[in-house]
Protein backbone atom coordinates (compact mmCIF):
# COMPACT_ATOMS: atom_id res chain seq x y z
CA UNK A 1 0.00 0.00 0.00
CA UNK A 2 2.81 2.42 1.02
CA UNK A 3 4.43 1.83 -2.59
CA UNK A 4 0.86 2.14 -4.14
CA UNK A 5 0.71 5.79 -2.31
CA UNK A 6 4.70 6.62 -3.12
CA UNK A 7 4.04 5.67 -6.76
CA UNK A 8 0.49 8.35 -6.69
CA UNK A 9 2.84 10.84 -4.89
CA UNK A 10 5.47 10.76 -7.80
CA UNK A 11 3.00 10.40 -10.49
CA UNK A 12 1.48 13.52 -8.78
CA UNK A 13 4.44 15.35 -9.00
CA UNK A 14 5.25 14.73 -12.54
CA UNK A 15 1.94 15.95 -14.08
CA UNK A 16 2.37 19.19 -14.18
CA UNK A 17 6.46 19.05 -15.47
CA UNK A 18 4.55 16.78 -18.07
CA UNK A 19 1.67 19.25 -19.27
CA UNK A 20 4.25 22.01 -19.06
CA UNK A 21 6.23 19.95 -21.67
CA UNK A 22 9.21 19.76 -19.97
CA UNK A 23 9.54 15.70 -18.51
CA UNK A 24 12.00 14.12 -19.49
CA UNK A 25 11.73 10.36 -21.92
CA UNK A 26 12.26 8.36 -18.66
CA UNK A 27 9.26 10.61 -16.73
CA UNK A 28 7.22 10.46 -19.81
CA UNK A 29 7.34 6.75 -20.22
CA UNK A 30 6.13 6.34 -16.33
CA UNK A 31 3.17 9.22 -17.18
CA UNK A 32 2.15 6.90 -20.40
CA UNK A 33 2.54 3.34 -18.15
CA UNK A 34 0.45 4.97 -15.61
CA UNK A 35 -2.36 6.04 -18.06
CA UNK A 36 -2.61 2.61 -19.72
CA UNK A 37 -3.40 0.95 -16.37
CA UNK A 38 -6.62 2.92 -16.44
CA UNK A 39 -9.00 4.17 -18.36
CA UNK A 40 -9.81 6.64 -15.69
CA UNK A 41 -6.34 7.44 -15.62
CA UNK A 42 -6.45 8.59 -19.20
CA UNK A 43 -9.23 11.07 -18.53
CA UNK A 44 -7.68 12.53 -15.12
CA UNK A 45 -4.57 13.51 -17.30
CA UNK A 46 -6.54 14.82 -19.90
CA UNK A 47 -8.62 16.71 -17.64
CA UNK A 48 -5.54 18.33 -16.24
CA UNK A 49 -3.79 18.89 -19.65
CA UNK A 50 -7.28 21.05 -20.76
CA UNK A 51 -6.75 22.97 -17.58
CA UNK A 52 -2.95 23.85 -19.32
CA UNK A 53 -4.34 24.56 -22.30
CA UNK A 54 -6.91 26.95 -21.09
CA UNK A 55 -4.11 28.72 -19.29
CA UNK A 56 -2.11 28.88 -22.55
CA UNK A 57 -5.05 30.53 -24.07
CA UNK A 58 -5.01 33.36 -21.70
CA UNK A 59 -1.47 33.79 -22.37
CA UNK A 60 -1.59 33.74 -25.48
CA UNK A 61 -4.36 36.36 -25.49
CA UNK A 62 -2.05 38.83 -23.13
CA UNK A 63 1.56 38.19 -24.90
CA UNK A 64 2.77 40.00 -27.75
CA UNK A 65 4.72 37.17 -28.92
CA UNK A 66 1.50 35.13 -30.03
CA UNK A 67 3.41 32.72 -32.64
CA UNK A 68 5.62 31.59 -30.29
CA UNK A 69 2.96 30.92 -27.94
CA UNK A 70 1.24 29.07 -30.10
CA UNK A 71 3.67 26.95 -30.89
CA UNK A 72 4.43 26.00 -27.19
CA UNK A 73 0.37 25.30 -26.99
CA UNK A 74 1.05 23.16 -30.31
CA UNK A 75 3.71 21.14 -28.55
CA UNK A 76 2.00 20.88 -25.50
CA UNK A 77 -1.01 19.04 -27.11
CA UNK A 78 1.28 16.74 -28.99
CA UNK A 79 2.58 15.33 -25.81
CA UNK A 80 -0.45 14.17 -25.28
CA UNK A 81 -1.90 12.74 -28.31
CA UNK A 82 1.33 10.97 -28.42
CA UNK A 83 -0.12 8.85 -25.31
CA UNK A 84 -2.94 6.98 -26.48
CA UNK A 85 -2.20 3.25 -26.73
CA UNK A 86 -5.21 0.81 -25.93
CA UNK A 87 -5.27 -0.93 -23.10
CA UNK A 88 -6.76 -3.60 -20.43
CA UNK A 89 -7.78 -0.88 -17.62
CA UNK A 90 -8.89 -1.22 -14.42
CA UNK A 91 -10.49 1.14 -11.89
CA UNK A 92 -7.94 3.62 -9.76
CA UNK A 93 -8.21 6.94 -7.45
CA UNK A 94 -8.52 10.26 -9.11
CA UNK A 95 -5.95 12.37 -8.02
CA UNK A 96 -8.72 15.19 -6.62
CA UNK A 97 -6.47 17.33 -4.87
CA UNK A 98 -4.47 18.39 -7.70
CA UNK A 99 -7.18 18.54 -9.93
CA UNK A 100 -8.88 20.41 -7.69
CA UNK A 101 -6.06 23.09 -6.88
CA UNK A 102 -5.60 23.90 -10.63
CA UNK A 103 -8.97 23.87 -11.34
CA UNK A 104 -9.05 26.56 -9.24
CA UNK A 105 -6.15 28.50 -10.20
CA UNK A 106 -7.51 28.62 -13.76
CA UNK A 107 -10.88 29.62 -12.69
CA UNK A 108 -8.41 31.90 -10.79
CA UNK A 109 -6.59 33.55 -14.12
CA UNK A 110 -9.84 33.39 -15.96
CA UNK A 111 -11.44 35.93 -13.59
CA UNK A 112 -8.18 38.27 -13.37
CA UNK A 113 -8.46 38.03 -17.00
CA UNK A 114 -12.01 39.14 -17.78
CA UNK A 115 -12.80 41.34 -14.61
CA UNK A 116 -9.26 42.66 -13.19
CA UNK A 117 -6.37 43.48 -15.38
CA UNK A 118 -7.00 46.22 -17.58
CA UNK A 119 -7.24 45.78 -21.00
CA UNK A 120 -6.52 47.74 -24.37
CA UNK A 121 -9.13 49.00 -25.89
CA UNK A 122 -10.95 47.23 -28.85
CA UNK A 123 -10.28 49.14 -31.60
CA UNK A 124 -12.34 49.38 -34.40
CA UNK A 125 -11.15 53.43 -35.22
CA UNK A 126 -9.66 52.46 -38.37
CA UNK A 127 -12.20 50.51 -39.12
CA UNK A 128 -14.42 53.35 -39.56
CA UNK A 129 -12.21 56.12 -40.81
CA UNK A 130 -11.55 53.71 -43.72
CA UNK A 131 -15.24 53.60 -44.18
CA UNK A 132 -15.80 57.57 -43.45
CA UNK A 133 -12.92 57.58 -46.38
CA UNK A 134 -15.77 55.58 -48.78
CA UNK A 135 -17.84 58.98 -48.51
CA UNK A 136 -15.30 61.41 -49.87
CA UNK A 137 -16.26 62.39 -53.58
CA UNK A 138 -13.86 61.17 -56.86
CA UNK A 139 -13.51 64.70 -58.07
CA UNK A 140 -11.69 66.29 -55.08
CA UNK A 141 -12.96 69.65 -53.78
CA UNK A 142 -10.62 72.57 -54.05
CA UNK A 143 -12.23 73.71 -50.96
CA UNK A 144 -11.88 72.74 -46.97
CA UNK A 145 -14.66 69.73 -47.01
CA UNK A 146 -16.49 68.90 -43.36
CA UNK A 147 -18.69 66.01 -43.84
CA UNK A 148 -20.86 65.53 -40.60
CA UNK A 149 -22.72 62.36 -42.28
CA UNK A 150 -22.95 60.09 -45.55
CA UNK A 151 -25.44 62.80 -46.78
CA UNK A 152 -24.49 66.36 -44.77
CA UNK A 153 -21.78 67.90 -45.82
CA UNK A 154 -20.07 71.74 -45.98
CA UNK A 155 -17.44 73.39 -47.78
CA UNK A 156 -15.66 76.08 -45.04
CA UNK A 157 -13.38 78.52 -46.56
CA UNK A 158 -9.51 78.23 -45.99
CA UNK A 159 -7.86 78.40 -42.53
CA UNK A 160 -11.74 78.48 -40.85
CA UNK A 161 -11.96 77.74 -37.00
CA UNK A 162 -14.35 74.88 -36.31
CA UNK A 163 -15.23 74.38 -32.66
CA UNK A 164 -17.31 71.79 -31.00
CA UNK A 165 -19.04 72.02 -27.82
CA UNK A 166 -19.35 69.60 -25.46
CA UNK A 167 -23.00 68.64 -26.30
CA UNK A 168 -21.83 68.88 -30.22
CA UNK A 169 -22.94 71.45 -31.52
CA UNK A 170 -20.58 73.25 -33.87
CA UNK A 171 -19.27 76.77 -34.56
CA UNK A 172 -17.06 77.70 -37.98
CA UNK A 173 -15.56 81.32 -37.35
CA UNK A 174 -18.03 82.03 -34.71
CA UNK A 175 -20.78 81.27 -36.46
CA UNK A 176 -23.26 78.85 -35.44
CA UNK A 177 -24.58 75.88 -37.21
CA UNK A 178 -28.52 75.22 -37.33
CA UNK A 179 -27.36 71.51 -37.14
CA UNK A 180 -26.93 69.98 -33.52
CA UNK A 181 -26.06 66.26 -32.85
CA UNK A 182 -28.54 64.12 -30.53
CA UNK A 183 -26.08 61.37 -30.48
CA UNK A 184 -22.35 61.17 -30.73
CA UNK A 185 -21.26 60.87 -34.40
CA UNK A 186 -18.00 60.31 -36.44
CA UNK A 187 -17.05 63.85 -38.33
CA UNK A 188 -14.43 64.02 -41.14
CA UNK A 189 -12.10 67.01 -42.49
CA UNK A 190 -11.26 67.01 -45.74
CA UNK A 191 -7.87 69.60 -46.27
CA UNK A 192 -7.02 70.11 -50.34
CA UNK A 193 -3.47 70.55 -51.33
CA UNK A 194 -2.38 74.66 -50.68
CA UNK A 195 -5.27 74.27 -47.83
CA UNK A 196 -5.61 74.35 -44.12
CA UNK A 197 -7.78 74.36 -41.23
CA UNK A 198 -8.16 74.25 -37.22
CA UNK A 199 -10.24 72.30 -35.51
CA UNK A 200 -11.54 72.80 -31.53
CA UNK A 201 -12.46 69.12 -30.53
CA UNK A 202 -15.18 68.63 -27.24
CA UNK A 203 -12.31 68.65 -25.10
CA UNK A 204 -10.90 71.56 -25.86
CA UNK A 205 -8.06 69.64 -27.56
CA UNK A 206 -6.66 72.12 -30.97
CA UNK A 207 -5.95 70.63 -34.44
CA UNK A 208 -4.42 72.97 -36.85
CA UNK A 209 -4.81 70.56 -40.33
CA UNK A 210 -2.01 71.03 -43.10
CA UNK A 211 -2.15 70.71 -46.90
CA UNK A 212 -3.77 67.62 -48.34
CA UNK A 213 -5.00 66.12 -45.12
CA UNK A 214 -7.81 64.00 -43.84
CA UNK A 215 -8.93 63.91 -39.90
CA UNK A 216 -11.85 62.13 -38.30
CA UNK A 217 -12.84 62.61 -34.90
CA UNK A 218 -16.17 61.45 -32.53
CA UNK A 219 -18.47 64.69 -32.26
CA UNK A 220 -17.57 64.17 -28.44
CA UNK A 221 -15.56 61.82 -26.57
CA UNK A 222 -17.04 59.04 -23.80
CA UNK A 223 -15.64 56.45 -22.61
CA UNK A 224 -11.87 55.33 -21.43
CA UNK A 225 -10.14 56.98 -24.29
CA UNK A 226 -9.87 60.03 -27.11
CA UNK A 227 -9.00 58.84 -30.15
CA UNK A 228 -8.61 60.23 -33.57
CA UNK A 229 -7.55 59.30 -36.96
CA UNK A 230 -4.98 61.44 -38.76
CA UNK A 231 -3.83 61.14 -42.51
CA UNK A 232 -1.46 63.64 -43.85
CA UNK A 233 -0.30 66.41 -40.88
CA UNK A 234 -1.32 68.00 -38.14
CA UNK A 235 -0.51 69.72 -34.77
CA UNK A 236 -2.02 69.51 -31.93
CA UNK A 237 -2.07 70.89 -28.68
CA UNK A 238 -4.13 68.39 -26.27
CA UNK A 239 -6.07 69.40 -23.78
CA UNK A 240 -4.68 67.47 -20.57
CA UNK A 241 -7.02 64.61 -18.97
CA UNK A 242 -5.12 62.01 -16.65
CA UNK A 243 -7.74 59.89 -16.80
CA UNK A 244 -8.94 60.18 -20.05
CA UNK A 245 -5.82 59.51 -22.72
CA UNK A 246 -5.79 60.50 -26.22
CA UNK A 247 -4.95 58.51 -28.97
CA UNK A 248 -3.96 59.67 -32.39
CA UNK A 249 -4.28 56.83 -34.50
CA UNK A 250 -2.56 56.20 -38.14
CA UNK A 251 -2.25 53.68 -40.86
CA UNK A 252 0.90 52.65 -39.67
CA UNK A 253 1.67 53.43 -35.91
CA UNK A 254 -0.25 54.78 -33.06
CA UNK A 255 0.79 57.70 -30.80
CA UNK A 256 -0.69 58.20 -26.89
CA UNK A 257 -0.42 61.00 -24.77
CA UNK A 258 -2.43 62.71 -21.71
CA UNK A 259 -1.84 66.30 -22.45
CA UNK A 260 0.86 67.48 -24.80
CA UNK A 261 1.43 69.72 -28.03
CA UNK A 262 3.25 67.57 -30.72
CA UNK A 263 3.39 67.35 -34.88
CA UNK A 264 2.09 64.14 -36.66
CA UNK A 265 3.19 63.68 -40.49
CA UNK A 266 2.02 60.38 -41.79
CA UNK A 267 0.48 61.10 -45.51
CA UNK A 268 -0.73 58.61 -47.54
CA UNK A 269 1.64 56.40 -50.31
CA UNK A 270 4.92 58.05 -48.69
CA UNK A 271 6.90 55.36 -46.93
CA UNK A 272 8.79 57.88 -44.58
CA UNK A 273 6.30 59.36 -41.25
CA UNK A 274 7.32 61.54 -38.27
CA UNK A 275 6.36 62.69 -35.44
CA UNK A 276 8.26 65.76 -33.55
CA UNK A 277 7.26 66.71 -29.76
CA UNK A 278 7.04 70.40 -28.63
CA UNK A 279 5.87 69.85 -24.42
CA UNK A 280 4.91 67.31 -22.49
CA UNK A 281 5.37 63.51 -23.52
CA UNK A 282 4.36 60.73 -26.07
CA UNK A 283 4.01 56.94 -25.99
CA UNK A 284 4.58 55.92 -30.37
CA UNK A 285 3.76 51.97 -30.83
CA UNK A 286 4.66 51.21 -34.71
CA UNK A 287 3.25 48.62 -36.39
CA UNK A 288 5.35 46.04 -35.37
CA UNK A 289 4.55 46.87 -31.46
CA UNK A 290 7.62 48.62 -31.14
CA UNK A 291 7.44 51.29 -28.65
CA UNK A 292 9.33 54.50 -28.08
CA UNK A 293 8.74 57.59 -25.42
CA UNK A 294 9.79 60.78 -26.44
CA UNK A 295 10.78 64.01 -25.00
CA UNK A 296 10.52 67.76 -25.74
CA UNK A 297 12.60 68.12 -29.00
CA UNK A 298 12.79 65.32 -30.04
CA UNK A 299 11.80 63.79 -33.86
CA UNK A 300 10.84 60.21 -33.91
CA UNK A 301 11.41 58.95 -37.75
CA UNK A 302 9.31 55.83 -39.13
CA UNK A 303 10.21 54.15 -42.31
CA UNK A 304 7.37 52.06 -43.75
CA UNK A 305 5.24 52.15 -40.59
CA UNK A 306 8.37 50.95 -38.50
CA UNK A 307 10.08 53.32 -35.66
CA UNK A 308 13.67 53.97 -37.14
CA UNK A 309 15.43 56.83 -35.69
CA UNK A 310 14.90 59.39 -32.57
CA UNK A 311 16.85 62.59 -32.81
CA UNK A 312 16.80 66.39 -31.52
CA UNK A 313 15.59 69.10 -33.71
CA UNK A 314 14.44 72.81 -33.71
CA UNK A 315 10.57 71.91 -33.54
CA UNK A 316 10.12 75.69 -34.81
CA UNK A 317 11.42 73.97 -38.31
CA UNK A 318 8.50 71.21 -38.22
CA UNK A 319 5.35 73.75 -36.53
CA UNK A 320 6.06 76.75 -38.52
CA UNK A 321 3.72 75.84 -41.12
CA UNK A 322 0.53 76.24 -38.44
CA UNK A 323 1.30 79.70 -38.54
CA UNK A 324 1.02 79.95 -42.56
CA UNK A 325 5.15 79.99 -42.37
CA UNK A 326 8.08 77.91 -44.01
CA UNK A 327 11.20 78.84 -42.62
CA UNK A 328 14.06 78.16 -44.90
CA UNK A 329 17.88 77.81 -43.38
CA UNK A 330 19.88 77.11 -46.51
CA UNK A 331 17.11 74.09 -47.98
CA UNK A 332 18.14 73.67 -51.07
CA UNK A 333 16.22 74.73 -54.41
CA UNK A 334 15.37 71.19 -55.32
CA UNK A 335 13.97 70.46 -51.74
CA UNK A 336 11.77 73.36 -51.70
CA UNK A 337 10.47 72.36 -55.00
CA UNK A 338 9.25 69.00 -54.16
CA UNK A 339 7.61 70.74 -51.06
CA UNK A 340 5.75 73.11 -52.91
CA UNK A 341 4.72 70.31 -55.72
CA UNK A 342 2.97 68.34 -52.59
CA UNK A 343 1.90 71.65 -51.01
CA UNK A 344 -0.11 73.21 -53.83
CA UNK A 345 -0.63 69.97 -55.99
CA UNK A 346 1.21 72.10 -58.92
CA UNK A 347 3.95 70.77 -61.09
CA UNK A 348 7.13 72.50 -61.38
CA UNK A 349 9.97 72.13 -63.53
CA UNK A 350 13.18 74.00 -63.50
CA UNK A 351 16.81 72.99 -64.82
CA UNK A 352 18.47 70.95 -61.94
CA UNK A 353 22.24 72.46 -62.52
CA UNK A 354 20.86 74.97 -59.88
CA UNK A 355 18.83 72.58 -57.90
CA UNK A 356 21.61 72.66 -54.98
CA UNK A 357 21.29 76.59 -54.50
CA UNK A 358 20.43 77.35 -51.19
CA UNK A 359 17.50 79.21 -50.23
CA UNK A 360 16.85 81.38 -46.73
CA UNK A 361 14.09 83.12 -45.52
CA UNK A 362 10.17 82.76 -45.05
CA UNK A 363 8.00 81.79 -47.27
CA UNK A 364 4.28 82.67 -46.38
CA UNK A 365 2.15 79.92 -47.47
CA UNK A 366 -1.05 82.15 -47.18
CA UNK A 367 -0.31 83.68 -50.34
CA UNK A 368 -1.18 82.01 -53.85
CA UNK A 369 1.61 79.58 -55.76
CA UNK A 370 2.85 82.68 -57.92
CA UNK A 371 3.39 84.93 -54.88
CA UNK A 372 5.89 81.94 -53.47
CA UNK A 373 7.81 81.47 -56.23
CA UNK A 374 8.07 85.05 -57.35
CA UNK A 375 9.52 85.66 -53.69
CA UNK A 376 11.88 82.44 -54.53
CA UNK A 377 13.31 83.68 -57.85
CA UNK A 378 14.18 87.04 -56.46
CA UNK A 379 16.41 85.79 -53.48
CA UNK A 380 18.37 83.41 -56.21
CA UNK A 381 17.95 85.27 -58.69
CA UNK A 382 16.10 83.28 -61.30
CA UNK A 383 12.99 83.87 -63.41
CA UNK A 384 9.71 81.66 -63.83
CA UNK A 385 6.65 81.12 -66.36
CA UNK A 386 3.53 79.24 -66.49
CA UNK A 387 2.68 77.01 -69.22
CA UNK A 388 -0.22 75.00 -69.77
CA UNK A 389 -0.21 74.69 -65.77
CA UNK A 390 3.38 73.86 -65.26
CA UNK A 391 5.50 76.23 -63.51
CA UNK A 392 9.27 76.38 -65.47
CA UNK A 393 11.94 77.90 -63.10
CA UNK A 394 14.32 79.13 -65.49
CA UNK A 395 18.10 80.91 -65.41
CA UNK A 396 17.97 84.85 -66.00
CA UNK A 397 18.90 85.29 -69.90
Amino acid sequence: MNLQKTKYNKIETLLPRFCEGLATEQEKLLIEEWMAEDELNRKQVNQIHSIYLAIDTLNILKTIDTEKALKNTKKKTQNIQSLYPSSNTSKRYILRTWLSIAASFALLLVFFYFYIIPKEPKDNFLEIAQEMKGLIPKDESTKVSLFFSDTEKIEVDNNSKIVYSTNGQVNINTNQLTRQADKVTYNQIIVPKGKRSQIVLADNSKIWINSDSRLVYPTSFTGKYREIFVEGEAYLEVAHNADIPFIVKTSGFTVQVLGTSFNVSAYKGEKNASVVLVSGSVNIEDEEKHQIKMSPNECVELTQNTISSKKNVDVTDYISWVKGLWILKGEPLGKVVKLLEKYYGVKIQYDHSFADKRIYGELFLNNDINQVIQSIIAALPLNFSIKNDTIFIEQLH
